[in-house]
C-alpha cells in the first residue's frame, strides 16, 4: 500500500469522510487483489488540479472483467459503487455540485492484458469538511 500526497496539500484544512474513500478500497482489495497470485499493489494518490483535490485508488490486480465472471460464479452482488454514487448526491448540494466519481478505468499493459482498475473521485477545494 503506497499513498502519495505531495507536501503542498495541507492536510489539516482538507477533511474527507472515509465512508468517501472506502468502497473504492474495499472494492480493490476484494475485487482486485483478494484473488491475484503474486505482487499485489495498491495506491492512494491524492493531487491538486485547478480548484479540485483528485483522489485516485488504484491497484495491480485481476481487472473488473476478471472479477465480475468471478462474481457471476459466487453470486456475489457488490453494492459499493452504488452506494457511493448515493453518498455523493447526498453531498453534492453542501459542495456546490463539485464532488464526482469522475471514472472507474481499467489498467492494462503494453500487450493490452487487464492489469489493475483506477477509480478517481474529486472535491472542491477551498477548506473542504465532508463528515
Amino acid at each position: 500500500f503506497q499513498v502519495h500526497l505531495p507536501p503542498s496539500i495541507n492536510t489539516k484544512e482538507i477533511k474527507i469522510a472515509p465512508m468517501l474513500l472506502q468502497p473504492l478500497i474495499e472494492n480493490s482489495i476484494w475485487h482486485g487483489l483478494a484473488t491475484k497470485e503474486g505482487d499485489r499493489k495498491l495506491e492512494l494518490k491524492i493531487a491538486k488540479e485547478s480548484n479540485m483535490i483528485k483522489i485516485a485508488v488504484a491497484d495491480n490486480g485481476i481487472g473488473r472483467k476478471q472479477a465480475q465472471l468471478l462474481k457471476n460464479k459466487s453470486g456475489h452482488q457488490s453494492q459499493a459503487i452504488d452506494n457511493l454514487r448515493e453518498r455523493i448526491m447526498y453531498y453534492k448540494p453542501t459542495v456546490d455540485s463539485q464532488l464526482s466519481l469522475v471514472e472507474i478505468e481499467d489498467l492494462t499493459d503494453a500487450n493490452g492484458i487487464a492489469c489493475g482498475t483506477r477509480c478517481t473521485i474529486y472535491f472542491p477545494l477551498n477548506p473542504v469538511t465532508l463528515f
